[in-house]
């Protein structure tokens, strides 16, 4: 017998070995985390559960216990990445660690072994890793040994369902979780046998859990207007379960999983923990062990044939099948034949609840992380069940003899499994390098924003499919779609048809930027114009990683140059200059001209071009490079017939530029030098005294350099026409004042980013207006994505896009009851570029899709 403080020094020293463990991985979250972290913090701030402030409805989690518990934290000022540490942490140790000890005492073992579940549970590897990670298996692992436990223990001694609160909280915080609560609501009728008021308690069960779970349900059905999470539509079609595959996903993964962990070796423990060893279920235990092993080593098990393993067995057809069938015998059997063992409350319990975290690893056909997420839901029942396997093992070797050496003896090879078994994890935690987290993605958001300025964008329509960083960070450069489908609904429910991709993304939502890799390049490359529409951009960490990212051409080249063409030129060898503006001519020394212009040349594949650009006030010369193509984006020996570099660019001014009016002279470099200008626009001079360089184009008096306070009064006159035209509702004014401060003062940052604000909330408020007012249908629906661009959440555009959207929702519900689908399908659509937040319009719309493009999933 352990000693009563031995007991409690042990169970406190597992405690704290689940406390360490989970601290050395204090730096790492799974990028999936940071999802439900998004949906938290917009729930705090008011704007309910949705992907980004002002968007759409969408239950883009899994978890809602956990999104809710996170949002509780945002309330009082602690972030989602604190607030999930420190939960998984507490429940850990002070929760799931003590409990799994006292399921394990209540099965009737000594307390040695007992504390031996505790620590097993503490150093498991994947309660370790995942409940370190920021997503919810540390408050299920910890909720699952609670209504465990209080399901025992009520039926010894009664008292209050709090096991049916527990099994509510496992029901909410995964969905999985009714499956538990369905079977811990039968053991809860089971173990209650026959007591004279067992129906009122089993009654008072079941009010306790079904209440708040079917008013739950119902709110969230019509909040969301679907009846699963998307994060369910996303995966089900992945989930294509072949239970009689053996080398299929499902069973690869748990095949896997017991390889590289070394738990598959255990399963005689567990059977014995499971079983006892005492008596005639020894007896099974043992044949059923026997016959198992037989199952899974013949004709060979991974492990093993690298060591020698015979390699010329081979099975018959009927072998896998027998195998298959023969497992799920056993697996369901085992609770049948425990009943009425010693402990048997805690052994079938456990049992059934091992059996259902293998079923869902089984049925999802595994995860797409590293690591073996959901065997973290194994990691309760294993622990106690291991812990009951070491203890009847160490008991038949001292059945053995009656003399103290038996007893030292079963003692000894019990410990020797308990320590092998906690030996293998840490083990396999030494070894595991965790999953891409929120942080690295956050990379590619920034890297969006560099796109974006580089551009001279708002913001954007980006399509992705690593949604952490994306949510979390991302909302200020615009909206991003999830071609996963985790967090949009339009995606989980339709995947990558290519009738709906290409409506959905390149005619209703068209995007300027997306990362092609993985799930999004699976869904975008499946439409044709794909292929012509859009151009691979450097990646970031230096350009040549992080690669596949890809950008609108039409931002870069197009067909026509619509600016002035005033200031034009050609050029020899079929170069034009089809014209050059300059939005704010005034500009200060270390700062930056801001530039539009229009090229294009013949297709010139091996022979690259050179531009440039050369200020010229009589005394002082400047040459400026112009980027062609953006240079490594699109280079100019990629451009073909017929095609215009449509550039919106910056070019340095530097510091010895001194005040005054500055000429503009254009030069063209070919491989074997200039290429002389054969003719000029109005504005233009064709010199026969070149300033800079025989061939060039002159324009004069283009460029004015100023002081910077100068600079900066005229940039702030331009915010103030911004916003004097926003409020006399000429949008387009407004917004061309706002290029115009921008260009003046491009040196300052910080500058753009403070005055932003009242630019952006007097545009998008012209715009809701606009849409309000507007004579036609088409015209309030350009208004009102405008405005939305500019500001989701500005009050009018709130208050507009909520009024129109009811308009527009009513009108097509009558549309839809009258059989006009075109007419239904495009008022539910625009109702959500009004107000996204009308989830049965995108129910409705998306019910309308279905039939209107015969989308066959």
């Amino acid at each position: 017998m352990m000693r009563p403080k031995l007991q409690h020094v042990a169970l406190f020293g597992a405690a704290l070995a689940a406390v360490i463990a989970q601290a050395t991985l204090y730096w790492w979250y799974v990028e999936d985390a940071a999802i439900s972290m998004a949906f938290a913090r917009n729930l705090a701030d008011g704007w309910g559960l949705v992907r980004f402030p002002g968007d759409a409805r969408v239950e883009g989690y899994s978890n809602p216990l956990w999104v809710f518990y996170m949002a509780a934290g945002y309330l009082v000022g602690i972030d989602g990445f604190t607030s999930t540490k420190v939960a998984s942490v507490v429940l850990g140790a002070l929760v799931s660690v003590p409990l799994v000890r006292d399921l394990t005492k209540r099965a009737g073992v000594e307390e040695g072994w007992a504390v031996a579940a505790a620590w097993i549970l503490a150093l498991d590897a994947q309660f370790v890793i995942w409940s370190a990670c920021g997503l919810e298996s540390g408050l299920f692992c910890a909720l699952l040994a609670v209504g465990c436990w209080r399901t025992v223990k009520e039926a010894e001694v009664g008292g209050f369902p709090w096991a049916a609160v527990a099994f509510l909280g496992l029901a909410l915080t995964r969905p999985e979780g009714i499956v538990y609560a369905a079977f811990a609501g039968f053991w809860a009728l089971v173990l209650e046998g026959f007591g004279s008021r067992r129906w009122l308690r089993i009654a008072g069960w079941l009010a306790v859990f079904w209440v708040p779970f079917a008013v739950y349900h119902a709110i969230r059905f019509d909040y969301f207007a679907f009846e699963f999470p998307a994060t369910y539509y996303a995966k089900l079609e992945e989930a294509r379960f072949a239970p009689m595959n053996w080398s299929g996903r499902a069973w690869q993964y748990v095949r896997e999983y017991s390889h590289e962990t070394g738990r598959g070796f255990f399963l005689p423990v567990l059977l014995a923990g499971a079983l006892s060893l005492r008596g005639w279920r020894g007896g099974v235990a043992i044949g059923l062990s026997l016959w198992v092993a037989l199952l899974l080593l013949f004709p060979g098990v991974e492990p093993l044939l690298s060591i020698g393993w015979p390699t010329g067995l081979t099975a018959p057809g009927w072998w896998v099948p027998l195998r298959i069938a023969s497992l799920t015998l056993v697996a369901f059997a085992v609770p049948l034949l425990a009943l009425g063992s010693e402990g048997w409350r805690v052994r079938t319990m456990m049992w059934t609840m091992a059996l259902l975290a293998m079923l869902f690893c089984l049925r999802s056909t595994g995860d797409w992380m590293r690591g073996f997420r959901w065997m973290s839901l194994l990691a309760v029942p294993a622990s106690v069940l291991i812990a009951l396997g070491c203890a009847e093992i160490a008991r038949m070797i001292e059945g053995m003899g009656r003399t103290p050496r038996w007893r030292h003896a079963g003692i000894a090879v019990g410990f020797v499994v308990f320590a092998t078994s906690v030996g293998t994890e840490i083990a396999y935690m030494v070894r595991y390098r965790p999953e891409v987290g929120p942080f690295s993605v956050k990379a590619r958001v920034d890297h969006y924003a560099w796109a974006l300025r580089k551009l001279h964008l708002e913001t954007a329509h980006i399509i992705d499919h690593d949604m952490g960083a994306m949510l979390y960070w991302g909302g200020e450069i615009g909206i991003v779609r999830d071609a996963k489908g985790l967090i949009d609904y339009p995606f989980a429910l339709h995947h990558a048809n290519p009738r709906f991709v290409e409506e959905y993304i390149f005619e209703e939502n068209p995007f300027e930027l997306a990362h092609a890799h993985a799930s999004t390049g699976r869904v975008v490359r499946r439409v044709r114009r794909w292929n012509t529409e859009y151009i691979e951009f450097p990646g970031y960490g230096g350009g040549k990683i992080h690669t596949g990212n890809f950008v609108r051409k039409d931002l870069l080249i197009g067909d026509s140059w619509d600016g002035p063409t005033d200031r034009s030129a050609s050029f020899a060898d079929g170069v034009v200059l089809h014209g050059i503006r300059i939005r704010a001519p005034e500009v200060q020394p270390s700062s930056w001209l801001f530039v539009e212009l229009g090229l294009s040349t013949r297709p010139r594949p091996n022979e690259p071009i050179r531009l440039l650009f050369v200020l010229d006030d009589g005394e002082v010369q400047i040459p400026l490079e112009v980027p062609l193509g953006l240079d490594d984006w699109y280079p100019v020996t990629d451009w073909q017939q017929g095609e215009v570099f449509r550039g919106r660019v910056t070019l340095p001014v530097p510091q010895r530029a001194r005040p005054g009016r500055y000429g503009l002279a254009v030069v063209v470099l070919g491989p074997d030098g200039v290429l002389p200008a054969e003719g000029a626009g109005p504005a233009g001079v064709l010199d026969a005294e070149p300033r800079y360089a025989r061939g060039e184009v002159w324009f004069p008096d283009v460029v004015h350099i100023q002081t910077p306070d100068q600079v900066r009064n005229l940039a702030s006159a331009d915010v103030q026409r911004a916003v004097q035209k926003g409020n006399q509702l000429d949008c387009v004014a407004a917004e061309a004042a706002w290029e115009d401060a921008r260009a003046h003062y491009m040196v300052s940052s910080d500058w753009q980013a403070s005055v932003r604000p009242g630019v952006q909330a007097s545009v998008a408020n012209c715009w809701a207006l606009t849409a309000e007012r507007a004579p036609d249908h088409a015209g309030a629906v350009r208004a009102i994505r405008n405005a939305r661009r500019w500001d989701r959440i500005h009050p009018t555009v709130l208050r507009v896009g909520s009024a129109l959207g009811a308009a527009w929702y009513a009108e097509a519900v009558q549309a839809r009851e009258e059989g006009r689908i075109e007419d239904a399908y495009a008022g539910f659509r625009d109702t959500l570029y009004a107000d996204p937040s009308r989830s049965w319009a995108r129910r409705y719309a998306e019910e309308l899709r279905v039939i209107r493009l015969d989308i066959q999933n």
